[in-house]
Order: C-alpha cells, then structure tokens, then sequence
C-alpha cells in the first residue's frame, strides 16, 4: 500500500483535512489502535509516546478522547505528557510530574492520590480553585443582597482621607442568599480558598447566624482548619442582625412607626434596645428607611458600629493577605 486517504463519515463523507483541528485530533487518535492491530499482527509491540493529546481539543471532547486512549492502552504502552486535568489518570501508580529541584534541574515525581496529581498539575498552569467562583485578590463574604448593600453604601459614605480601609475598599463584596447558603458555601470550598485568596465571612449576630457560625467553627475544627474570630470571619454585634450596627433609636423610631415591619421587637426594663428581627418581606423597606435617616445625619457618629466592623474586617483581611504572601 502507497498511500490511503482518511475520510470522516458525519454523516457524510469528508476528508479529515477539511475538519476542525480538534475533530482531526480526535479522529487520528481512534486511528491509532487500529495501526496498533495491524502492528502487533506482524510482532511488533508498540509504544505511543503523546504530547498534550488535549491541544486543539474542544473541552467537551477530552473526555472522549481520554476513553479512546484508556482503550488503546489496552492493546499497547501508552504514555502521554499532559496539561489536562481530564487526561490525568485515576489511579496514582499510572501518573508521574515533573518539578525543577533546587539545582534548577528537572526531576520526576509520584504522587499519593489523584487529587495531588492534579492540585500539581493546577499548580503549574497556575489555576486556582477559587478562579471557578470569580473570587478577587481580597473578598468580603456576606450573607445576603441586603448585607452586600448596606456595606457597600456605607462604605461608599465614609471619607478615604480619614477611613482608608484599603484592603476593604479593594475587596469584592460576595452574598449568598442567606445564611445557609453561605455556609454551605464555605463547607464546601473554604480548605481550599484560604490558601488561594483573603477571604473574610461576615455573619449578623443574630440567632441564625450564630447558630451557622458555631457549626462551621465545629466543622472546621474536626478538619483542623482554622475559622476564628476576628481573623477568618466577623460577627457585626452580639445577638444582632445587620440592621442593630444603626443607632438603637433609630431602630425604636421605626418600630413607632412601622410595627408591622417587625418580628419580634422589645426593650428591656431600663429602655436598652433588645434582639429583635425584621420580616424578611420588610428588610428592604428597612434598608430604605435606615437610609434616609442616615442621609439627614451631619456627622457620621451613627455609622460607628459599621466602622468598627470595617475596620476588623480591614486587619483581618490584611493578615490573611501578608500569610499568603509568605
């Protein structure tokens, strides 16, 4: 035979060179077991040595592919140099790396699990898996829309002369719907965000969030991952939510005024302002009130609480940054 020509049937015939790159990668590596058959029909055993079988591959078909090589590995020794997690192997005894020792030289290395192997891999290409959440260099993690809002307005109103607050002001704030849906984040990414990027939760001090809050410094704790206060997350007052870091009278007025926006609401026997829960219906009529009251203020004696709160959320952010970069 001098020659043959390579043609796809989709469902009419093609020749392959009038295909995508990816589709003729794909098809040349399904040829290769059959040139693998007739090989071994005339003794021979052969050894494919393949590099980046994933370049010019559409994502979709790596996995394909992948399953096309598993079955030609079965006829013949196949070995291949990949930046693909999806061409990793599962089992560990089939993977080796490569790393430069301290002599700038190149060695090989085995890995444990598949995880490792492909942590490596992400490592090399310099991916991170905070990269698939969108996550900046510096995030504020919150618990819903109207946490993000009220942080972000507040913090809009505080002059940068006399409020730096760099690291916060450089940060993204990220809600999550809820309490549970933050912590259900956090469950399952926090081992590996915290060694990617200074992320800081920020929990109201209510009953729901304190609850949360002790779950995951459980969780975490049985993990021995660290998640304290102060450094990993921040409460914005004990035994309140988000709307108690406004004056307390404030909060009074509006009851006055607008009862059935209200829950749960009490002072106590010297007129303190106790707990005390909005609808989540009203929150962000609230949110709208609390606002203009705020807008009539001269000073900015009645954002002192956030304050405080932005600047823990400032320092914490700050430390988590300097241990990343160490």
């Amino acid at each position: 035979m001098s020659g043959f020509d390579f043609m796809i049937s989709d469902p009419q015939k093609t020749p392959i060179h009038e295909k995508g790159m990816g589709f003729q990668s794909a098809a040349l590596l399904a040829a290769f077991r059959w040139i693998t058959k007739q090989e071994k029909s005339e003794g021979r055993e052969p050894l494919w040595l393949l590099e980046e079988p994933e370049s010019y591959l559409h994502p979709d078909l790596a996995g394909n592919c992948n399953s096309i090589l598993e079955n030609l590995a079965q006829d013949a020794t196949v070995i291949k140099t990949t930046h693909s997690m999806a061409f990793v192997p599962q089992n560990p005894n089939h993977v080796s790396g490569t790393r430069l020792n301290s002599k700038n030289r190149t060695e090989v290395e085995s890995y444990k699990t598949f995880s490792e192997a492909v942590s490596s891999i992400r490592g090399a290409l310099g991916i991170k898996f905070g990269d698939f959440y969108n996550l900046a260099l510096f995030n504020i993690l919150v618990e819903g829309p109207t946490d993000r809002e009220l942080f972000e307005w507040v913090l809009d109103k505080l002059p940068e002369d006399s409020y730096p607050l760099s690291f916060v002001r450089h940060s993204r704030f990220e809600d999550f719907g809820g309490v549970k849906h933050l912590s259900g984040f956090l469950r399952a990414t926090y081992q590996f965000i915290r060694q990617e990027y200074a992320c800081v939760a920020v929990f109201d001090g209510d009953d729901a969030g304190e609850k949360e809050r002790k779950d995951l410094q459980a969780y975490f704790g049985q993990k021995s991952i660290p998640f304290e206060a102060n450094r990993h997350f921040v409460s914005v007052r004990s035994r309140f939510a988000i709307e108690g870091l406004f004056p307390d009278d404030w909060i009074k007025t509006i009851y006055e005024e607008h009862p059935s926006w209200f829950d749960s609401f009490a002072v106590d026997a010297g007129g303190e302002l106790e707990p005390f829960k909005v609808k989540d219906g009203k929150k962000s009529q609230m949110q709208a009130k609390l606002i203009s009251l705020a807008q009539a203020e001269k000073s900015l004696d009645w954002a002192i609480r956030f304050i405080n709160v932005f600047q823990m959320i400032d320092s914490a952010l700050d430390s988590l940054h300097e241990k990343l970069d160490n």
